[in-house]
């Protein structure tokens, strides 16, 4: 319960999206997802891109944002090395 709130039952409780702007990139963080503009995929799929994917997204700029776009999945994550 909080405030005048009370939940019961089967109720799904959900954390607040995470928004970063300031970065080249509008970056939104969900519980299971990263949108980094228009591109949203899982952490996983995030680690898994190739440079060629990476690039296909938009070219030099995505290139050189994705190792930043990897640290922000890392330090969401919880994995950093």
């Amino acid at each position: 319960m909080y405030g005048s709130a009370q939940v019961s039952g089967s109720a799904l409780v959900q954390k607040t999206p995470i928004f970063i702007g300031g970065l080249g990139y509008p970056i939104t963080i969900t519980e299971t997802h990263l949108f980094a503009g228009c591109q949203g995929h899982t952490f996983k799929d995030w680690r898994e891109f190739t440079p060629e994917e990476i690039s296909a997204m938009d070219g030099k700029k995505a290139t050189e944002f994705y190792p930043k776009l990897i640290k922000i999945i890392d330090l969401f994550t919880g994995e950093i090395n």
